[in-house]
């Protein structure tokens, strides 16, 4: 009897956050322009989430989102178009106004003061005496990989303290329009194949077939089993395709390409951004019409069928407000479009070990403490953050744990009991 209400327990939560709708973040409230005004480089670092905006500057939120104030920070000169949180440091890539050039700046005080790091950079093209511009980036290990605005040779690798920026003259004639990384190991992709090195982009080796015809966007890997996103080509829907054995063989999964329907251009919607969670995906597409919400598309059986997400999304009057990013902070999925705010959902949360059937934790999210009912023995319990730290916690007889102490975040609850290692997800709030 227990298990099953274990069980419905677990439902219920799942059931509720797949219902739950957007709900703003309120940043546009507080543009000038809240309607067209740009909204860049949002991210996730150190409890904070961050946010450019094309008029009012730099904007940080102490509590994901529901409140917003000015950053004010010493030493940052350019228009932040993209800003990544990594190695305990954030790491700004801008572009120069009116040139076709960009900067580099890094933060290891929470975005306060910031110091310029272009030295060695590849120059631009266009602008003689400026850096190229940044249009894509990844870390992995200690190495930046990046894609620059350099069309003879875009592709580069630099270890994060390094001078010495070097060419991946790999991709040079094949391109490869975005890296992905998963584990310490980096991916790429282009209309030929998919590549990955699992020596921070050092070497790269092509999985064992060439991609079907189309051309990818987009990239998740779990296990053995890799999405692809993008272009079916002119006047035709963008593809979803899957492989399950690492790319040997690969399959179209046909219901996002008959749902994603036309664009506001008269053309078929173009996915814009993609996120996967186990058998959950979000898919952004091409805004259809003016005075329509950005198009957010979801699937909780791995693509295989689809449905519209926009409740809690605002009607945009010019048709052009697409949803250009989706990640994961604090127990919360967030949407960041690229005119008009944030988005954020709660996510669900569930017990991800196959033999769970002997423990219940409630409540769950939780502000300041939690109870955890067990059919067996609880050696020891601990928190794991998102970035990989551990925190013992101590286990009163009754099975109560104090997490008061802990910071708003989705942290890995990891449980020893007489049976093995049990875990689930915990979001504290």
């Amino acid at each position: 009897m227990k298990t099953k209400y274990i069980l419905l327990f677990l439902l219920a939560l799942a059931a509720a956050a797949v219902s739950a709708q957007w709900t703003s973040t309120g940043i546009s409230a507080t543009l000038n322009n809240p309607t067209i005004e740009a909204i860049e480089g949002v991210e996730y670092h150190n409890g904070k989430l961050y946010a450019n905006t094309f008029l009012r500057g730099h904007l940080v939120s102490n509590d994901l989102g529901t409140t917003w104030d000015s950053l004010h920070e010493s030493g940052l000169n350019h228009y932040v178009t993209d800003m990544i949180s990594y190695g305990g440091e954030l790491h700004a890539f801008c572009h120069i106004n009116g040139l076709v050039a960009g900067m580099y700046y890094r933060s290891s005080d929470d975005g306060l003061n910031w110091t310029l790091d272009t030295a060695g950079m590849p120059g631009s093209a266009i602008t003689a005496g400026y850096p190229a511009n940044f249009i894509d980036i990844a870390f992995v290990g200690d190495y930046m990989l990046a894609q620059m605005g350099t069309p003879l040779k875009p592709y580069y690798r630099k270890h994060i303290d390094s001078t010495d920026w070097h060419s991946l003259s790999i991709f040079d004639n094949q391109g490869c329009p975005r890296w992905y990384v998963k584990n310490d190991t980096a991916w790429t992709y282009n209309i030929f194949n998919v590549y990955y090195s699992i020596d921070y982009g050092k070497t790269w080796t092509t999985t064992p077939h060439n991609i079907p015809s189309f051309a990818p966007g987009f990239m998740h890997k779990e296990g053995n089993t890799i999405y692809l996103a993008g272009g079916g080509g002119f006047g035709n829907p963008d593809k979803l395709m899957r492989s399950t054995d690492n790319g040997a063989t690969w399959t179209q999964l046909t219901a996002l390409s008959d749902s994603l329907g036309m664009s506001w251009l008269n053309q078929p919607s173009s996915v814009n951004a993609m996120y996967v969670d186990g058998q959950e995906m979000y898919i952004s597409a091409t805004n259809n019409a003016t005075n329509d919400p950005p198009n957010i598309w979801y699937s909780a059986d791995a693509g295989a069928s689809w449905s519209t997400d926009t409740l809690g999304l605002a009607l945009d009057p010019y048709g052009t407000t697409t949803i250009v990013e989706f990640f994961e902070a604090g127990g919360y999925l967030f949407a960041w479009s690229n005119f008009f705010d944030v988005y954020r959902k709660g996510q669900s949360v569930s017990v991800i070990e196959s033999d769970v059937s002997d423990i219940q934790v409630y409540p769950n999210p939780a502000s300041d403490r939690i109870i955890i009912q067990s059919e067996t023995e609880i050696l020891s319990a601990s928190l794991i953050d998102m970035n990989g730290r551990s925190y013992h916690l101590h286990l009163e007889g009754t099975g109560v744990i104090d997490i008061a102490q802990y910071p708003t975040g989705l942290y890995c609850l990891q449980l020893q009991t007489e049976s093995g290692t049990q875990t689930t997800k915990l979001v504290v709030q």
